[in-house]
């Protein structure tokens, strides 16, 4: 608001309200209600608040703990915007669903909901049951090319540390992605497995920074060129990112946002 006044302008916006996240917000939880803080906001001369909402930390848990923890954050959501109401005030739009909480709370009738990972065609982990299941389509798909094909005898070894040794001769093919790019060190010698001409190959020996090598063997005519998919459909196979996200022990979400800002964007034909 001082700022506004500095400048002679209204700054419109919506005001969070903290039911259970602390993270950022007005707080608004049993024993900690600043009521008094949302009238003033509103009344603030500089600012023009369209609108209120608040967010869901464990939506995408179905379990009975945070069922009741989340009915509870609605509640307070709730009797904030009937505060408003009863002072005159016009709360303006209101939400507070996030992906999960559009999957799991679809019914609660407010504004807007915000979907953030599922404008990707995704959750956070492909394992997690929704109350309400979408047909989701990914839509991304990660490739790299294939910049070295070689034969390698048994006893030879990939990468560094040497942690995969050949127990035959082994095809091995060189593709351009490594984790500077994004594709994760830590899901090195774990048996992740990328596409080439359709079928899975799997990837050997420590993820570099800018490549790493897959096992070709079994696969025929890969040469340099060649396209490889890292994440997403090739010739009818696929191939997920939450593969990914499970061997690194995190979620769908940080493993998208880690994709390097170097990774050229291209639109799907």
């Amino acid at each position: 608001n001082d700022f506004a006044k500095a400048k002679d302008v209204v700054v419109r916006g919506h005001l969070k309200l903290d039911t259970g996240m602390n993270r950022t917000g007005i707080p608004f939880q049993d024993g900690h209600k600043e009521i008094e803080a949302l009238k003033t906001i509103y009344e603030l001369p500089y600012l023009r608040v369209e609108g209120i909402f608040s967010h869901f930390p464990v939506s995408d848990d179905l379990g009975h703990d945070a069922r009741r923890f989340t009915k509870h954050q609605i509640e307070l959501f709730e009797e904030a915007i009937s505060y408003l109401k009863e002072e005159g005030i016009d709360p303006g739009l209101r939400h507070i669903q996030n992906s999960y909480g559009i999957l799991n709370y679809g019914d609660l009738g407010f504004d807007y909901c915000r979907p953030g990972l599922l404008f990707n065609g995704m959750t956070s982990d492909d394992s997690i049951e929704t109350a309400y299941h979408l047909d989701l389509k990914p839509i991304l798909t990660l490739k790299a090319n294939v910049s070295l094909v070689k034969w390698i005898k048994a006893g030879e070894s990939v990468s560094y540390g040497r942690h995969f040794i050949a127990q035959k001769p082994t095809k091995v093919a060189t593709l351009s992605i490594g984790y500077a790019d994004g594709l994760s060190r830590l899901v090195s010698n774990q048996g992740l497995e990328v596409l080439l001409h359709g079928k899975k190959a799997k990837l050997i020996g420590n993820i570099c920074m800018d490549q790493c090598m897959a096992d070709v063997t079994e696969i025929e005519g890969v040469q340099e060129g060649d396209e490889a998919v890292i994440v997403g459909e090739q010739e009818g196979n696929r191939v997920t990112i939450d593969r990914i996200s499970r061997m690194t022990n995190t979620i769908n979400n940080e493993t998208l946002t880690s994709l390097a800002s170097r990774l050229p964007r291209l639109p799907k034909k």
